[in-house]
């Protein structure tokens, strides 16, 4: 590395250190705003004479190398399960398949088109084609990209402004031009300071939040964490950063509760669409069966017809029985959904810390010699403590919210996460019933039918088979919920 030092200018090697160190800020910035912890991030030079075969191979410029040497980067137990900035994950050009993809950042099967210049290096990776952020070293300057469209998502870039603050930027156009047509030649960006500058002023000021994109989860959308740091003090040297991360864990579970207290509702309403749907493709159908009947040229055609009828009448019928029962459970519950919302809560941060409390004891029994094996437990020491917090202060909302009505976890809720096997057992026993009945409902309609009718006969006993096939799998999922049930209450009085 230090021959490649050396071929560098100082003007070159001053901008590659303003880039590692302001990458450095933007991970310091996410630290102070509890989406990283501080110890993730290694700040460098590192070590990477390992991957050197693989750097000039790719024919990677000497600045890039130096700044793979330079850049920090983030190692956390759950990497993998993070975003970065507008969606886009951490890089780490430690990691070879980093260092591959990098080449080809839009993963456009390295189309040459696309492909990185050798000067020219992502800063991010792309998440879920999303965006990524693009530094070309000649130029000295950061584009934001989004796979989607291929344009820039810089805020602060003017249209028509791509290319105009010259004042920073090398005169290597000519250089560039030789090398064949591509799109990041022209790419759409600012001086690098400025964009890795503005990048943690928005953070500042929650222009952008951390996380946001498909990987991080639902409880960084910025829609539940902005209002969260407002209220402990981001971006001031008071911020209270755990009781922020308190304050997540029960708005991500009142989220979560809100949503499942609005199912009756939404269930009502699918299954009047689907009631509706079936009627109106009742009365479109009805004139062509009476058609198909009255032309009916024999005993099969006309009863193929009649069950065709038939049959969408016990369907339609089945749907506004789903119905009824649904408008009755939504009646009889609308008046205390949102009045035990408080217990709601309250139950769903208790199966989260159930949840965290066994990964930390997975944690504990699995191997800890490693420094990253301890890190993990570290981390799962404080998400764990950080729930137990957001337990008792739901705790005590509940009891001052709802006094005198106690809301505790079903017999092995905290064991699977939450789920609520006696209510699933109840609804499985709603459509058992109607599945039965409807059983019952084709065996009837076949007992009817005349000698001779074995064309549809055999459709009939088809629908039935059918039927009868899903009744049996219903009844298995019964079983095992039940026998799940009786494990759990089992272990709960060991």
């Amino acid at each position: 590395m230090e021959s490649i030092a050396g071929s560098l200018t100082a003007k070159q090697k001053k901008r590659l250190h303003g880039v590692a160190g302001q990458m450095l800020d933007i991970y310091n910035t996410l630290a102070r705003m509890r989406y990283l912890e501080p110890e993730w991030i290694q700040a460098g030079p590192h070590d990477v004479s390992s991957l050197m075969p693989l750097y000039r191979s790719l024919k990677l410029d000497l600045s890039i190398i130096y700044l793979y040497h330079i850049l920090p980067y983030v190692k956390a137990p759950d990497s993998d399960r993070m975003d970065f900035f507008m969606g886009s994950s951490f890089a780490d050009f430690r990691n070879e398949h980093h260092v591959r993809d990098g080449r080809d950042p839009f993963i456009s099967g390295n189309d040459p088109e696309q492909m990185m210049r050798p000067w020219m290096t992502p800063l991010s990776m792309l998440g879920n084609h999303q965006c990524v952020i693009v530094y070309d070293a000649k130029r000295h300057v950061v584009g934001i990209f989004d796979q989607e469209d291929g344009r820039s998502h810089d805020p602060n870039l003017r249209e028509g402004a791509a290319n105009s603050d010259t004042h920073e930027q090398d005169e290597e156009k000519d250089d560039i031009e030789a090398e064949g047509e591509n799109i990041w030649d022209e790419m759409d960006a600012r001086p690098a300071r400025r964009v890795l500058g503005d990048i943690v002023r928005w953070y500042h000021e929650l222009f952008v939040t951390p996380g946001g994109g498909e990987i991080a989860g639902q409880e960084w959308n910025e829609d539940l964490v902005k209002p969260l740091y407002r209220k402990h003090g981001w971006p001031g040297e008071d911020f209270d950063g755990d009781a922020f991360l308190v304050d997540q864990v029960r708005a991500d579970a009142a989220r979560v509760v809100e949503y499942h207290a609005e199912e009756p509702f939404r269930q009502v309403q699918s299954l009047k669409h689907r009631v509706a749907e079936l009627e109106e493709n009742r009365a479109l159908a009805m004139p062509k069966w009476q058609k198909k009947l009255a032309e009916a040229k024999s005993l099969d055609e006309e009863w193929l017809v009649r069950w065709e009828m038939w049959i969408d009448e016990l369907d339609t019928r089945g749907m506004r029985t789903s119905l009824k029962r649904a408008e009755e459970l939504f009646a009889a519950g609308e008046a205390q959904r949102h009045e035990n919302l408080p217990q709601w809560e309250l139950r769903e941060v208790q199966v989260r810390l159930s949840m965290a409390k066994r990964q930390l004891e997975a944690l504990k029994q699995g191997p800890s010699g490693s420094a990253q094996d301890q890190e993990a437990i570290r981390h799962a020491e404080k998400k764990t403590a950080i729930h137990e917090r957001a337990y008792l202060a739901s705790l005590a909302d509940a009891e001052r919210l709802c006094p005198g009505r106690p809301f505790t976890l079903e017999v092995g809720q905290a064991e699977t996460g939450g789920q609520d096997y006696s209510a699933r057992i109840e609804r499985l026993s709603t459509v058992i019933n109607g599945s039965e009945q409807a059983i019952e409902d084709i065996r009837g309609w076949m007992a009817q039918l005349p000698h001779g009718a074995d064309g549809v006969r055999n459709v009939a006993q088809a629908r039935l088979d059918y039927q009868e096939n899903c009744l049996n799998r219903l009844k298995g999922h019964q079983r095992r919920y039940t026998e799940a049930m009786k494990g759990f209450a089992k272990q709960s009085t060991s």
